[in-house]
């Protein structure tokens, strides 16, 4: 899951990654949150970003076990699980994260807490199940 640009653009996505922080990007203006950086605001048409360091705190919206994938990549061994975590401090915004443990088995609606791990060289975002209650 190594970037597929290696611009400017993704800079402080890169490197709050390998320094343990997920970041996402939010208008200068209106300050709604945006994953990833488009070319204006859909809210204001504002063409400003910012970058922010967000709260690890999320839940699952969707997830998938992948048994054979469709594009291997050098590190990733299947099986593993993939989930669309939403962010509790950015309503709307979801970050693809990998199961820390692959052999868990996540819920639609489990309370989560990001980390990074890297894979394949390069730092992604990964989830742990919250403990119950939290």
């Amino acid at each position: 899951m190594p970037e597929s640009r290696d611009d400017d653009l993704y800079k402080p996505r890169r490197e709050g990654l390998e320094n343990g922080v997920i970041r996402l990007t939010r208008c200068a203006r209106c300050k709604v949150v945006e994953w990833y950086p488009l070319a204006r605001c859909v809210h204001c048409r504002n063409e400003a970003w910012e970058w922010f360091d967000i709260d690890p705190r999320g839940r699952v919206h969707s997830w998938c076990r992948v048994v054979r994938p469709t594009v291997p990549i050098d590190g990733l061994e299947a099986p593993y699980v993939l989930a669309l975590i939403e962010v509790e401090e950015a309503e709307g915004a979801r970050i693809v994260a990998l199961a820390e443990d692959p052999t868990q088995t996540p819920m639609v609606g489990d309370a989560v807490r990001l980390t990074t791990q890297s894979v394949a060289g390069a730092a992604q975002p990964h989830f742990v199940l919250a403990p119950a209650g939290s």
